[in-house]
């Protein structure tokens, strides 16, 4: 086995390695602490009137009162929205029945809106996720007809930037394909 042969190998092994490695989602839970009103959780600052007051186990801030505006900032900037989780409660802990529409607009970091929808949410104790692939979100207004909807997590999508170790396996590979040629022809 020549050494040109192995360095070639490496070469497309770490090449491969770069292409193959996998972006992720990564999704945001919020637990909210009891009384909790507004303000900072986990990288998103909340606006608008919220509240917590431990229905369940997943203690998820809801949105306090109907056709309020209710803000959910991204603290670092921008992201790619893939999903977030709702539950819609009615104001009489699930004795009523039916939906609540709760409107979506989607803004940039300038304020300009880059999508809005109405995602429709069923009065029960589950939790229903809204998927939409959205580009740099930097803020999501909502605001609901009825119940007081809870968010439980957002996620973000994967990012189409490359990850350090996959553009450093990138430039390794492509300098053992040309270390090897430069041998091979010497």
């Amino acid at each position: 086995m020549t050494h040109s042969f192995i360095a070639r190998s490496f070469a497309a092994v770490a090449l491969i390695c770069a292409f193959a490695a996998p972006a992720s989602a990564s999704t945001i839970s919020f637990t909210a602490p009891n009384g909790f009103s507004g303000g900072t959780l986990n990288g998103f600052t909340f606006g608008g009137i919220w509240g917590q007051y431990g229905y369940d186990q997943r203690q998820a801030p809801f949105m306090n009162y109907y056709g309020t505006v209710h803000t959910i900032t991204f603290d670092a900037g921008s992201f790619d929205f893939a999903s977030m989780s709702l539950n819609g409660r009615p104001w009489d802990n699930y004795g009523s029945s039916g939906t609540a529409d709760v409107s979506l607009t989607f803004k940039d970091i300038n304020g300009a809106t880059i999508s809005s929808d109405v995602f429709k949410l069923v009065a029960d104790n589950n939790y229903y996720d809204y998927t939409k692939a959205i580009k740099i979100v930097h803020q999501i207004d909502m605001i609901t007809t009825g119940y007081w909807p809870r968010l439980n997590s957002i996620t973000m999508a994967s990012s189409d930037v490359p990850e350090p170790a996959s553009l450093a396996l990138l430039g390794l590979g492509l300098s053992g394909l040309l270390l090897a040629r430069k041998k091979a022809r010497k």
